[in-house]
């Protein structure tokens, strides 16, 4: 016998949608009409599994192909995120923005950017910003050589 679904039909989830729920309500919602508790991630993802979420793109913000778990929670990466939802025009609660405020002047007052390596034990590191190359708020990755010559 199948496991009991603890996830609402994918039609109610749409509807919830459409009414305005955010993520978190979703999972007090269900966890109010049905008893079920069911983690947030498992919200999220199935929402995106069924093309019911809008995604911030953070290409621009976070241009490295991949971000290791280990760092997934690094602050650096937490204000990179910030960043892109507000260039986004998306909703952040007012302390993050003035969180994100703050890091980015003293970002710049030093002249610093964020540098990523995937395989280094702390993965972010703040590093000076190269003149005309590093214009944002991240080190420019290197392209990666091409070896077909």
């Amino acid at each position: 016998m199948p496991a009991k679904r603890k996830m609402p039909s994918d039609s109610i989830l749409e509807r919830w949608v459409d009414e305005g729920l955010d993520h978190h309500q979703i999972q007090d919602r269900i966890k109010r009409e049905t008893g079920e508790d069911v983690a947030l991630s498992s919200v999220s993802g199935h929402l995106s599994r069924i093309g019911l979420t809008n995604r911030v793109r953070y290409d621009e913000f976070i241009p490295w192909g991949r971000i290791s778990v280990d760092h997934n929670h690094a602050f650096q990466l937490t204000m990179l995120r910030i960043g892109a939802r507000l260039e986004a025009g998306k909703e952040v609660r007012p302390v993050d923005r003035t969180r994100y405020e703050n890091w980015v002047a003293k970002l710049q007052q030093a002249g610093a950017v964020v540098h990523y390596e995937y395989h280094s034990p702390d993965g972010f590191y703040y590093v000076k910003a190269r003149p005309k190359i590093d214009t944002g708020l991240v080190r420019v990755p290197d392209k990666p050589k091409n070896n077909s010559s």
